[in-house]
């Protein structure tokens, strides 16, 4: 299947906030990591979608908490706080290991 121009219009903060919403969450509360990591030792992680990375989720947190600031600048208060909380559950988790 060749590349197609997608349909989809927006604007950089909406493809911002499409790319941190395509987040899948393990059975542990950390994020899933996937597969073909680009450490060889981490590459079959993922592969049968259950693996969780607590590094992962600790650099997710880092980039919610600045797109929470960026999404109140765009007067986007319900998405500060939905990644706010985001933020705060994955460094619950991640202090409990």
């Amino acid at each position: 299947m060749l590349p197609q121009k997608s349909q989809q219009k927006g604007t950089v903060y909406d493809h911002a906030l499409w790319a941190i919403n395509k987040i899948e969450y393990a059975k542990n509360g950390l994020l899933k990591i996937g597969s073909c990591d680009w450490n060889d030792g981490f590459s079959a992680i993922g592969e049968k979608g259950e693996g969780s990375s607590v590094w992962l989720s600790q650099f997710y947190a880092i980039v919610a908490r600045k797109m929470a600031k960026i999404s109140r600048f765009m007067k986007d208060e319900k998405m500060a706080i939905e990644l706010e909380k985001r933020v705060n559950g994955l460094l619950f988790r991640v202090d409990e290991i």
